[in-house]
């Protein structure tokens, strides 16, 4: 997956719970030992498929000697020194058609004596044969589910006013525009790229309502943003166990509202220093819009825009 860097891939054991506490079973590996796994398990697997079959045929060879230990014939006692070598499958069923073949003129009932050594052998050669094919489908190289362990997750609120951390919301905010462009709106077809995500495109409503805000009035008719229920699992990719899977819901409702009356310019000496990520211009001002109380943002302040960093560029690239 070039999307995600290997470092933030996590190596090891884990449970992929979307996929059950069994089947979900998971050891991410480099692609390079992943070949070696899928050689050890093809000759594993045929080794002790192998010997199960050997043990089959010696509990066959001791039930049958109690079932026909008082009436004997050349069939029966050639069929016991068949089972006594511990022939493979294929070799077992072709040796027991060979002795049905030589004594079916001579002995009575031979085919019905012959029938159970001869389809059995067959159906778990059979078998072997699909447990070997299935082996390599264990490891999976190609659209593969990782689990991202990255120590750089934080919560979005602690960051807000880190210069660095505002750089990363804007390198996001470019990634998105493409990845909408090309997963969102085309409906009919997904490129590669959308498969990165549990669910390339989650679902929404969206309906025409009145002013939310009946006070302040409205410019506009509300829209609302309904995406419903969602659990966070199958849609965000949260490895959860059923027992601990939560539903999320976002709804947002928008409207034009009349600014002209919530706004006020201040000079940016008024403005706190811990509001502000450089030190201010001389005769700088800040436009405050006072329409609700945020978490980082004192008082009754909505958000602040320099009216400085409308005319003033402050980074530059020399090529």
């Amino acid at each position: 997956m070039p999307e995600i860097e290997t470092r933030f891939i996590r190596r090891g054991f884990w449970v992929n719970h979307a996929q059950g506490p069994v089947l979900g079973q998971t050891v991410t590996v480099d692609t390079s030992a992943s070949v070696i796994i899928i050689a050890f398990l093809a000759i594993l697997a045929s080794f002790a498929l192998g010997h199960l079959f050997n043990i089959f045929t010696f509990t066959a060879y001791h039930i049958r000697n109690r079932i026909y230990e008082r009436q004997p014939d050349g069939l029966f006692r050639q069929q016991q020194v068949l089972l006594r070598t511990l022939p493979t499958p294929s070799s077992l069923a072709a040796d027991v058609f060979k002795l049905w073949y030589s004594w079916r003129y001579v002995s009575k009932i031979s085919f019905s004596r012959s029938a159970l050594l001869l389809f059995l052998p067959l159906v778990y050669a059979v078998g072997m044969t699909v447990a070997g094919v299935f082996t390599s489908s264990v490891v999976s190289s190609t659209n593969i589910e990782v689990l991202v362990n990255s120590p750089y997750c934080t919560g979005v609120g602690e960051n807000l006013l880190n210069s660095t951390f505002q750089d990363r919301v804007e390198e996001t905010n470019i990634e998105s525009f493409s990845y909408a462009d090309d997963c969102y709106m085309n409906e009919s077809s997904f490129s590669s790229r959308c498969k990165i995500f549990t669910a390339p495109r989650i679902p929404f409503s969206t309906t025409v309502g009145k002013c939310p805000f009946p006070k302040m009035g409205c410019n506009s008719p509300a829209l609302t943003f309904d995406s419903n229920l969602l659990d966070v699992s199958d849609n965000f990719g949260f490895n959860l166990a059923n027992n601990h899977r939560v539903l999320y819901r976002k709804r947002a409702r928008c409207a034009i509202v009349p600014s002209s009356n919530y706004v006020r310019r201040v000079p940016a000496s008024e403005v706190p220093s811990y509001l502000r990520l450089r030190p201010y211009y001389q005769y700088e001002e800040f436009l405050l819009y006072a329409m609700g109380s945020r978490i980082s943002l004192p008082g009754n302040i909505t958000f602040l825009q320099s009216l400085g960093d409308l005319n003033t560029s402050y980074k530059f690239e020399i090529k």
